[in-house]
């Protein structure tokens, strides 16, 4: 699979790339009706909070003329896991990548499986005329653990090159390609640590100078947020003016998309979210905390149908495919009874309706707290009320019990270089000396 950037010299290739396939439906089996063009957008590590108190107007753009799932979680709280969920339609219980945090695997000397026996959206799609590309900006997902299939290009690209790559391919389809329907999956790094957001967005959110730069690469949570507390203050604005930022690649990538002049569905998502202090802890690493599990879901375009107010995000390849009329059975369904799970580690969160969470411990077995989030959204203190204890009990063994349980084992080979140098970049392999070095760059007016 080419995945490679550097087998890309310029965007003709991927626009060659992308139309290379001949043939092929454009009306939906199902209706007849012309099928539309679908982006799926990701911004990775997006609690679902933040675009309510950062300004996305990008973002509020496509709810306002859509639909925003209240209660979405995501299926596991880092990328791997969550996104084979999402492009696979299938609960982490189910495809069984159920893995330790990158350091973790690297100090015990072992490394990833492909998961490559589960059917994919994009493969779905390609079967049925859609042209399908992949642009992402978390260099993890350039390893080929099984994301890339039924994608005609999967190519890394920076936030700030995607809707320019996106939008030059976009142009050489339509002049030769104009009626095929176009499926992208957009994978935008957002606030995903090493953030550095813009000047402007800085200054908005009153992030000083020196902790803008604190870096080369960034500001990352090991040496943002130890120590004191004024340095934690720091990282949470800093947060926020990054999902401002993102939140205009997001509006542009969207205008890119529109501009073909043909039906569009747009599923906006994320793949986790991130703790910014509760529960005195920073970052995605471990845990399965509402402030990683919630994150925003929001559905618009042509072709709407209604959609859960309690959904996985597992379930949007089924409501992707019903909603363009396409017909393929995925494991999970939005016609499932809703049941919200995330599992990290063996640890598992379970909700019936977004509001009540019960969290059991990594031994499968033990309910360590159920908590409110609408009276406590930050799961201070877990309640003692038994009605929610039993019916997130009912749920879980639900679950349990429809779920198949698969466990994919870890191989037994160390990480490779490449791989590590990536999962360093992403800030998951602990700090390094390299990233203490600062760079000559104009300092944030104050």
């Amino acid at each position: 699979m080419r995945n490679d950037r550097s087998i890309y010299p310029n965007v003709v290739m991927l626009a060659a790339g992308v139309l290379c396939a001949c043939g092929g439906n454009t009306t939906s089996p199902l209706t007849g009706e012309p099928l539309p063009d679908v982006a799926i957008i990701v911004v990775d590590t997006l609690r679902a909070d933040a675009v309510v108190r950062a300004e996305t107007p990008g973002i509020d753009d496509i709810a306002q003329k859509g639909i925003r799932v209240p209660f979405a979680w995501s299926p596991s709280t880092w990328t791997a896991p969550s996104t084979l969920s999402l492009m696979t339609g299938t609960h982490v219980r189910d495809h069984g990548w159920d893995l330790p945090f990158p350091r973790f695997m690297a100090q015990a000397g072992l490394s990833y499986p492909s998961v490559d026996d589960r059917t994919t959206l994009a493969e779905v799609l390609t079967t049925h005329g859609y042209r399908t590309i992949g642009l992402f900006a978390n260099p993890l997902l350039s390893r080929n653990l099984g994301w890339e299939r039924g994608y005609g290009d999967w190519q890394q690209e920076h936030d700030s090159s995607m809707a320019r790559t996106l939008r030059r391919s976009v142009r050489y389809m339509k002049q030769f390609d104009p009626n095929r329907p176009l499926m992208v999956y957009l994978h935008l790094l957002g606030p995903h640590q090493p953030i550095r957001p813009s000047r402007q967005a800085a200054r908005r959110w009153g992030v000083r100078s020196e902790t803008r730069h604190l870096s080369r690469k960034g500001i990352r949570i090991e040496h943002a947020v130890a120590g004191r507390r004024d340095n934690q203050d720091q990282y949470v604005r800093a947060y926020h003016a990054q999902v401002e930022d993102t939140d205009s690649k997001v509006g542009e990538l969207v205008q890119v998309m529109k501009r073909r002049g043909r039906p569009l569905l747009v599923v906006l998502t994320s793949d986790h979210g991130e703790l910014l202090g509760e529960h005195d802890s920073w970052g995605h690493e471990t845990s399965v905390w509402n402030a990683l599990t919630h994150v925003p879901l929001i559905v618009s375009g042509d072709g709407l149908i209604p959609i859960p107010e309690v959904m996985t995000t597992a379930a949007i390849p089924d409501y992707i495919t019903k909603a363009v009329g396409i017909p393929h059975q995925w494991p999970v369904s939005i016609d499932d009874q809703p049941v919200l799970v995330s599992q990290r580690d063996g640890a598992v969160a379970v909700s019936g309706d977004g509001r009540y969470r019960g969290i059991w411990d990594t031994d499968g077995a033990t309910l360590t707290g159920v908590y409110d989030i609408v009276m406590d959204p930050d799961e201070a203190m877990a309640i003692p009320d038994f009605a929610p204890r039993a019916v997130l009990q009912m749920h879980r063994s639900h679950w349990l019990a429809e779920t198949p349980n698969n466990v994919r084992d870890a191989l037994d080979e160390a990480l490779d270089d490449e791989t590590r140098s990536l999962l360093e970049e992403l800030g998951y392999m602990g700090h390094t000396e390299a990233d203490d070095a600062t760079d000559p760059v104009e300092a944030v007016p104050e």
